[in-house]
């Protein structure tokens, strides 16, 4: 077994079309952890990563930008810096995630490819790109239970930022012709 099914997109209706499956390891820690404990807890880092193609629209060829970091989350904890803006509201980029317990990530399906694998109070090493300085941070993956709503609003505030910067960037012409 490689997967278990999950949904089928068939555009006729009939039972042909595409599949999706989650992956087997993904449903044998689920499992496990529902036998042994009577619920999941996924382990978390407290950082808001930027989407692949936003790090490279930005210069970032290898590596994962830290857009946010929790308050209070293990990624905080461990001196993950995230991305701010200057007086002048010009970018100044955070640390780049080059690396994660030996792995090189280049986008962030590698990345999660490592983290998912661990539980709450593993360790994952981390290697950053600090102002052109390569760092080792250590971080203490926490339950997503202990920290759900710092993430959910650093989430809200990060979308709410950006609908703001949108917003100011869009020409306002009242004038008709």
């Amino acid at each position: 077994v490689i997967g278990v099914n999950t949904a089928l997109l068939s555009p006729s209706g009939a039972f042909a079309g595409v599949g999706f499956a989650l992956p087997i390891d993904l449903v044998r820690s689920v499992v496990k952890q529902l036998l042994d404990e009577g619920k999941v807890q996924r382990a978390v880092l407290g950082a808001v990563l930027a989407p692949d193609r936003t790090a490279r629209m930005l210069g970032i060829d290898a590596g994962l930008l830290v857009l946010q970091v929790v308050p209070g989350s293990p990624a905080a904890e461990a001196g993950l810096r995230p991305t701010l803006r200057d007086e002048f509201g010009r970018p100044v980029l955070g640390d780049i995630i080059l690396g994660a317990n030996g792995s090189r990530v280049t986008q962030n399906s590698d990345f999660y490819r490592v983290v998912n694998k661990l539980g709450v109070g593993d360790n994952v090493n981390l290697e950053v790109l600090r102002k052109n300085t390569r760092e080792s941070l250590s971080v203490t993956m926490a339950s997503s239970r202990a920290i759900e709503k710092k993430i959910h609003d650093a989430r809200v505030s990060l979308l709410q930022r950006e609908q703001m910067e949108m917003e100011m960037e869009i020409p306002f012409d009242n004038q008709e012709e």
